[in-house]
């Protein structure tokens, strides 16, 4: 009384990616759009300017003193 078990085939294994991560399309990409130097000159102040309104509201609350 032997066991009979199933013959198995000898495959090599193989460690890899799988293909479909490579040919994967990514549908929900959305542009975006790159702002140009006068778009952020527009919308920033200067240094100077930053410092002078710093410096007032500096000068408010010690007034409130």
């Amino acid at each position: 009384m032997s066991k009979t078990y199933p013959e198995t085939k000898n495959e090599s294994t193989m460690a890899a990616e799988p293909a479909v991560a490579y040919a994967a399309q990514n549908t929900s990409h959305v542009p975006m759009e790159v702002p140009t130097n006068k778009d952020i000159l527009a919308t920033t102040m200067s240094v100077d300017a930053y410092f002078d309104e710093l410096i007032s509201l500096v000068h408010k609350d010690y007034a409130n003193l």
